[in-house]
């Protein structure tokens, strides 16, 4: 692998993805590295003190390894960037940084005036900027750990994503740049 372009980064369903099981409302793996991306008609991001729907965004379900692989730029001491982990293998796996990523993969799978929201653990609290070319586009990003779970609106029959159900994404703070 010679580039960011060469990374496997696919569209996925949106259940798979998030490692959520169908049938109710329990994550059915809190650690895992999948990636990948996928477009909702909805999610909701909750935070500490707040709550936001977001319609129809894509959203890019990533990785962020446990130690920083490589440094990453900081503004004011705090990080302003992130790494990410891709798991090609069980032996082998690729870093990069999110802002590099954004600007390689992103531009490409995004459509103009969609939101974007990244399914992303954020354990220093990095402030994120978007790259030139999404500029246009909202981007939502959390900070400390990103949780889905499947949730179902009141007097809901079904835990379908086209019916009563919808992804939640939660986590400390949502910020949208």
């Amino acid at each position: 692998m010679t580039s960011l372009r060469d990374l496997p980064f696919e569209q996925a369903p949106p259940l798979a993805l998030f490692g959520l099981d169908q049938d109710h409302d329990v994550p059915l793996d809190h650690e895992h590295t999948r990636y990948g991306w996928c477009v909702l008609p909805g999610v909701e991001l909750v935070g500490e003190d707040q709550a936001l729907w977001v319609e129809s965004p894509l959203v890019l379900a990533l990785h962020s390894p446990d130690e920083d692989q490589i440094a990453v730029p900081r503004r004011g001491g705090v990080p302003s960037d992130i790494n990410l982990e891709f798991t090609l293998s069980a032996e082998d796996s690729a870093v990069a940084l999110l802002s590099e990523f954004l600007a390689t993969r992103v531009p490409a799978i995004a459509d103009a005036g969609r939101p974007i929201v990244l399914a992303l653990c954020n354990p220093r609290r990095a402030r994120i900027s978007k790259p030139p070319a999404l500029v246009g586009r909202r981007m939502y990003y959390g900070t400390g750990d990103v949780v889905a779970w499947l949730r179902r609106r009141p007097d809901a029959t079904d835990w379908s994503l086209a019916g009563d159900a919808f992804v939640q994404l939660e986590s400390a703070r949502w910020y949208t740049c």
